[in-house]
């Protein structure tokens, strides 16, 4: 049951949003307000990056996770 609550609450905004009507001033501001947004989460992102310490020396782990999870990835969605 709380499966289904979270499946109500992720896809309400989006049923509720195709039932209003779009305004194109209204669509570029959101879209302009996103791209900030975006912006925003990636300079938090980096600040928090540039606290870690030894991420110099944990740079090649991570590359080795990155590239098996896009291998992997990409692989599911050629394959699968």
């Amino acid at each position: 049951m709380e499966s289904l609550v979270t499946l109500v609450l992720v896809l309400m905004p989006m049923f509720i949003g195709f039932a209003i009507p779009s305004n194109p001033t209204m669509t570029k501001l959101a879209d302009k307000g996103l791209s900030y947004l975006v912006f925003i989460i990636l300079a938090l992102i980096g600040i928090e990056l540039s606290q870690v310490e030894g991420l110099g020396n944990q740079l090649g782990e991570i590359a080795l996770y990155v590239t098996v999870l896009s291998i992997l990835t990409i692989g599911s969605g050629l394959f699968g």
